[in-house]
């Protein structure tokens, strides 16, 4: 594809050329998983939330978010999470997975 927009298939440097969109991602990715490597998932949990925002249509944003959600013990944003990976992904592997990720939540409890 990017040999037909181009009429060449690397630049120059031999890299591929990223969007402003996805280059903040996996800077914001980058950080978050330094962050949770220093024991700071609150700080990660944060730039996952950036990573929503900037990338909604990115599954592992979702992903890494719910998973940290989790560990903070918040089960109802955890599946709120999960439950927009529903919504953007077309994958039918990663639709099985986030449904039995939801599944395997503890229901919320009636008021």
């Amino acid at each position: 594809m990017l040999e037909q927009m181009t009429g060449q298939a690397r630049f120059s440097d031999g890299m591929l050329p990223l969007s402003n969109r996805s280059a903040l991602f996996r800077l914001l990715l980058n950080q978050a998983t330094r962050a949770e490597q220093a024991g700071d998932p609150a700080r990660a949990l944060v730039l996952d939330d950036r990573m929503t925002i900037v990338a909604p249509t990115h599954a592992h944003g979702w992903w890494e978010r719910a998973r940290l959600q989790l560990v903070a013990g918040d089960v109802g944003s955890a599946r709120n999470s999960l439950s927009a990976m529903l919504e953007i992904s077309r994958d039918d592997d990663l639709r099985l997975q986030v449904s039995a990720a939801l599944d395997a939540l503890p229901r919320p409890t009636p008021s």
